[in-house]
């Protein structure tokens, strides 16, 4: 297995395959092994091939519901990379059934309805993840992101400072990234409230946009990263970013015509 790992990050990939299958005739159980054997297929574009592999493990997992909810999982994305979404999420919709709690299921039938533009079916499905584990904090991250692309911003910044705060709870290192004088106030109580220090979090801008509020933060004593896009590809990541969250275009048109 680990010279199958050796040979991908080289991106040998035949003879990657060629140890992973070794790997599985000493035992068809191993997920991981399993997994790494579909990847080789899917970098070769053998989609076919991988979903025959998974019909077969999924009679090797007939006793074990959610290992049969991983290989479901994995048919979805083989079935997305054959641009078949309705396959895919009917392969989810399975795994769903069989193993409720793999979690997996739930982000990837969410991921398709994005790409779908169904915004509110994708919204059901983060919830689940959080009825079932409240605390998973990349779910209640996306949940900020999906809100505030589509401008429900009251409710993307309940998401936001509900993540911030659990990071505080955890003794994580919070980067908080904005330019909403909203989030930020918000960001102020909560450092207030658990006692932190200027070295256990940090803000961080984008060089240009809002400065009166950028020095207004340094001045309080906060710590401040400002991000600069440069290179050739510096206007495309841009675009990228304004498209990504649209909120912050205001921002930026503010910033041409006004200082801070």
């Amino acid at each position: 297995y680990q010279m199958g790992m050796l040979k991908m990050r080289q991106r040998q990939i035949g003879e990657a395959q060629s140890y992973f299958e070794q790997a599985a005739s000493k035992n068809r159980k191993l997920v991981d092994v399993f997994i790494q054997i579909i990847n080789t297929l899917i970098l070769q574009k053998k989609f076919d091939q991988g979903l025959e592999r998974c019909r077969a493990q999924l009679d090797i997992y007939k006793a074990h519901p959610r290992f049969q909810a991983v290989v479901h999982t994995v048919e979805a994305r083989l079935y997305l990379l054959k641009k078949d979404n309705e396959t895919a999420k009917k392969r989810l919709r399975m795994g769903i059934e069989k193993a409720p709690d793999y979690l997996q299921t739930y982000e990837s039938l969410a991921k398709i309805f994005l790409m779908e533009n169904k915004t509110d079916q994708a919204i059901r499905q983060y919830k689940q993840i959080l009825a079932k584990q409240p605390d998973h904090l990349g779910t209640i991250m996306i949940l900020g992101t999906i809100h505030d692309s589509i401008q429900e911003y009251k409710k993307a910044e309940e998401y936001y400072l509900k993540a911030l705060e659990m990071m505080f709870e955890k003794g994580m290192y919070p980067a908080i990234a904005t330019h909403d004088k909203v989030l930020v106030e918000g960001a102020f109580r909560l450092i207030k409230k658990y006692g932190a220090t200027p070295d256990q979090y940090e803000f961080q801008m984008l060089y240009g946009v809002t400065p009166k509020l950028r020095r207004s933060i340094r001045e309080q004593g906060h710590r401040m990263r400002v991000y600069i896009p440069f290179g050739k590809e510096w206007f495309g990541y841009s675009t990228r970013r304004l498209k990504e969250n649209p909120q912050i275009s205001s921002h930026i048109i503010k910033a041409l015509f006004y200082k801070g």
